[in-house]
């Protein structure tokens, strides 16, 4: 598989929350996320939390009896 390594992860990160600033998302803006686990889903969360954004994810396997819990 493809390695990445610390200082390119935090590049990442740090590049996706400007872009967050860049498209006008302010701080403190809640931001859901819909994906599963997978690098890109874990760096867009870092970013948004570099961002100051508050976040929630959506998982497309979530159902009704697992919202409940």
């Amino acid at each position: 598989g493809h390695k990445i390594y610390l200082a390119g992860f935090l590049r990442l990160i740090n590049n996706f929350a400007k872009t967050l600033h860049r498209l006008g998302v302010e701080e403190r803006t809640c931001i859901g996320f819909l994906g599963h686990n997978s690098p890109e889903h874990l760096i867009s969360l870092m970013g948004a939390i570099n961002a100051n954004c508050i976040i929630t994810e959506i998982y497309t396997t979530n159902n009704a009896a697992s919202a409940l819990w």
